[in-house]
């Protein structure tokens, strides 16, 4: 469409075009106006790349917003609206829901995934203080998912009576000296979870929600107490049963980790639409590597053989590679708290 008039009277134009049906781009000229904003409606799937007058912008919200003044804009989309695909005849009623249902779920992960918007940070320092307070909260998180296991090694260790056989899970280390620590760093990593998203209306504050849930389960719920151990049973374990407890334990404890993987993922795919690689591929990689240490897991629960010292400690292996994969995908993520401690914004007058 050339030469349109909208309301305020100048020429408006743009052109719908693609180069496949995962990549249409739209295209839109119109005459320059220094006072007047454009909003474009993602319609055509998940923004990949805007320019504004050859100039990359930053995706975020919704829409997609170009700054007043623009005289040229192209937007590149990741997908096509699927429901108007010709199709070469008439699917199963089975296959046509899973057709929709991942199609929709394509759609909101990449609604979801799209950059924040960190504009104007230089001018309002509010904002800029708050996305700091965020980062650390991620950087801090991400610490303790990293320093969990060693520290709660050592100094179980270290304490009187301790010795430094490694245990034969993370979880057992609730019968040491570091109770206080294991159990306070997963309460606290739990409720930052449940937090997190928890106004927001999407996948991601479904997944990090229940999986906050699940870690504070399996710090109030403990595991079975390690062979030899004669101390007394926790009040909860008297009351529900000692196996009860451990059974809800280990549901809660695979389903944190399973859904760390996925929290992963979705850290990833946000970075792609930033256009770091780098960083998109650390993520992917923390989430390939708890799913290869569940997958581990499974195998030697089905009887293959690693080794005594393996064997016996196939448990405290995947629980390390979790909590140290997802610390670390955490951690990255809070050092972006470093490039805004060099945006400084004006101060009041």
């Amino acid at each position: 469409m050339t030469d349109a008039a909208p309301t305020y009277g100048a020429a408006f134009g743009y052109i719908l075009s693609t180069t496949g049906r995962e990549t249409p781009s739209f295209s839109t000229s119109h005459s320059r106006f220094p006072s007047v904003a454009y909003i474009y409606p993602r319609r055509f799937g998940g923004v990949v790349r805007v320019t504004a007058d050859a100039a990359n912008l930053p995706l975020t919200g919704a829409d997609v917003r170009l700054p007043a003044g623009t005289r040229h804009a192209e937007i590149t989309y990741r997908e096509a609206v699927e429901m108007n695909e010709p199709t070469t005849g008439e699917p199963s009623r089975p296959a046509s829901c899973l057709a929709r249902l991942w199609s929709a779920f394509r759609r909101q992960l990449a609604a979801e995934t799209q950059a924040p918007d960190r504009t104007g940070l230089r001018e309002n320092k509010e904002k800029l203080r708050y996305l700091q307070s965020w980062m650390l909260l991620r950087l801090m998180i991400g610490v303790c998912g990293l320093a969990l296991a060693p520290v709660t090694w050592l100094c179980a260790a270290l304490l009187p009576q301790g010795h430094w056989a490694v245990q034969p899970s993370l979880s057992a280390y609730y019968y040491s000296g570091m109770r206080d620590f294991f159990t306070c760093t997963l309460t606290a990593t739990g409720v930052f979870l449940m937090a997190y998203k928890a106004f927001e209306q999407s996948l991601e504050n479904v997944i990090t929600a229940v999986a906050g849930f699940s870690i504070v389960l399996v710090s109030f719920f403990p595991t079975a107490r390690p062979e030899g151990y004669k101390a007394p049973l926790t009040p909860v374990q008297s009351a529900l049963g000692e196996d009860r407890v451990g059974r809800i334990h280990t549901g809660a404890a695979i389903a944190f980790v399973v859904l760390l993987a996925a929290i992963s993922l979705l850290f990833g795919f946000r970075e792609g639409s930033r256009a770091r690689p780098d960083q998109k591929w650390l993520h992917w990689g923390c989430a390939l590597g708890i799913l290869l240490a569940c997958t581990f897991f499974v195998v030697q629960a089905c009887g293959a053989d690693f080794g005594s010292w393996i064997d016996g400690h196939s448990t405290w292996l995947t629980e390390v590679v979790a909590v140290v994969a997802f610390g670390t995908s955490w951690t990255v993520k809070g050092s972006e708290l470093r490039k805004l401690g060099r945006v400084r914004a004006p101060h009041a007058s």
